[in-house]
């Protein structure tokens, strides 16, 4: 003989979600910490912990110190403006500038954004002829 269960559908749905709602809300049980004190002692302990001077972030060093200019491109402008980008002429114009670096950027050419105090940037045309100097 086959007994079946006359529950209703909606009634059992709605035991399920209170039994998993009772499991969401349950608070773990105590595991103590290291020292083998339990999470009531620990509990015990906050208002003196409070009692203490508040916690200040250690301070902060300056992460770039502040250095002095290194390049100077109007000191090659003059003498390198028209004249080919050869690898003579970029390094003469680098070291004029007092650059540490030097990149040559011609017309369409995807280049990074950020700015390098040390470094002379020099533009070309199609030919290859120097357009401009700028330090960045």
């Amino acid at each position: 003989m086959k007994t079946r269960c006359k529950v209703p559908v909606t009634t059992m749905a709605a035991m399920l979600m209170t039994i998993a709602m009772a499991a969401c809300s349950a608070t773990p049980p105590s595991t103590g910490d290291a020292d083998g004190r339990s999470d009531a002692d620990t509990q015990a302990d906050a208002p003196a912990q409070q009692a203490q001077a508040p916690r200040r972030a250690p301070p902060m060093s300056d992460p770039l110190p502040a250095t002095a200019m290194t390049c100077d491109a109007d000191k090659a402008r003059t003498e390198m403006v028209g004249q080919p980008a050869t690898e003579a002429n970029v390094e003469r114009a680098r070291v004029a500038s007092g650059a540490e670096s030097v990149r040559v950027i011609r017309p369409g050419m995807m280049v990074t954004m950020e700015f390098v105090e040390s470094r002379l940037n020099i533009d070309v045309d199609d030919d290859n002829v120097i357009t401009g100097l700028r330090c960045g």
